[in-house]
C-alpha cells in the first residue's frame, strides 16, 4: 500500500539523524523532496514527501526559451522579475493543498501544462517566476507540516542547490532557520541517491525491511527489491 515512495528518506534516516538537533535533508531535483528527521528519531518519527516541482519547470523553460539546458547559478532568473498574480495562480495547484506522505511527478508539473498567460512574461520572468514556485511551494510545505515540529537545520542536495538564485529565495523563505547544501558541509550531493540504494540492495539482499510506513504511507515494513542472480552457462544459480 501507500505511495509506493520516496524510497531515499530510509538511507536519509540512516546517514543523519541526530540526538542533538532536527534537520531536513532537502533534494531539489527534477520534483522537490524534503525528509524531516526530528531529534533523535525512531523510524515511525520520519517526515517525508514531494514538496512540488524542483528544477523540472526551469529546466524546461530555459530549454525552451533560451537553448540551454538549466539555468546556470540560477543567472536568467537573477536578471527577471517574479509575476506575484501568476505565482499566485500557480501555487493553487490542488498537489500543494495535499498532506504528506504524497509524491509526485512530471505527470502534474510540466510546463506544456502552465497557464497561457505565462508565455506573454519576458522570457527571463518566466525563469524567474517558475524559480520563484519552486521556492515558494517549498517554504508552504514547511510552514504547514515542518515548522510546527520544530526544525533546526536544512540542507540541500541536488541540482537545484547549486541555483544561487533559488537558493537565495529558498533561504528568504526559511529565514531564521539556517540552510547549507551539502557542498558546503563537505559531502558530495551527486552521490546521495547512489549511497541510499547501495543501501536500499544491502539490507533487501539481507532480507531487512527498507522501507518507511511513515514515508510512504505504507501499512508496515517490508523488504523491497528483487535479488536477481546472474545466468551461468545458460542457467540460472
Amino acid at each position: 500500500g501507500g505511495q509506493g515512495a520516496p524510497l531515499v528518506p530510509f538511507a536519509d534516516f540512516l546517514l543523519f539523524r541526530s540526538k542533538l538537533k532536527s534537520l531536513a535533508i532537502h533534494n531539489i531535483g527534477g520534483i522537490s523532496n524534503v525528509t524531516y528527521l526530528p531529534k533523535d528519531p525512531g523510524p515511525e518519527d520520519v517526515l517525508a514527501f514531494d514538496t512540488g516541482p524542483g528544477n523540472v519547470l526551469i529546466d524546461q523553460a530555459v530549454r525552451k526559451l533560451f537553448g540551454h539546458e538549466f539555468d546556470e547559478d540560477g543567472r536568467i532568473a537573477a536578471s527577471g522579475k517574479v509575476n506575484t498574480k501568476i505565482l499566485d495562480k500557480l501555487l493553487e495547484h490542488p498537489f500543494f493543498q495535499l498532506e504528506p506522505p504524497k509524491s509526485t511527478g512530471r505527470e502534474e508539473f510540466d510546463i506544456t501544462l502552465l497557464p497561457s498567460e505565462i508565455w506573454r512574461l519576458p522570457p527571463e520572468d518566466i525563469v524567474a517566476t517558475l524559480t520563484a514556485l519552486t521556492a515558494k511551494s517549498i517554504g508552504l510545505s514547511y510552514k504547514k507540516f515542518i515548522l510546527p515540529k520544530g526544525l533546526d537545520e536544512v540542507i540541500v542536495g541536488g541540482g537545484g542547490a547549486f541555483n544561487r538564485t533559488l537558493m537565495r529565495m529558498i533561504r528568504s523563505e526559511l529565514s531564521p532557520i539556517p540552510v547549507k547544501t551539502f557542498e558546503e558541509l563537505g559531502w558530495n550531493s551527486k552521490a546521495r541517491e547512489s549511497m541510499a540504494f547501495a543501501i536500499l540492495g544491502y539490507f533487501a539482499f539481507k532480507g531487512l525491511p527498507n522501507n518507511l510506513p511513515s514515508a510512504t504511507g505504507a501499512r508496515h515494513p517490508v523488504v523491497m527489491g528483487k535479488i536477481s542472480l546472474p545466468v551461468r552457462n545458460g542457467y540460472s544459480t
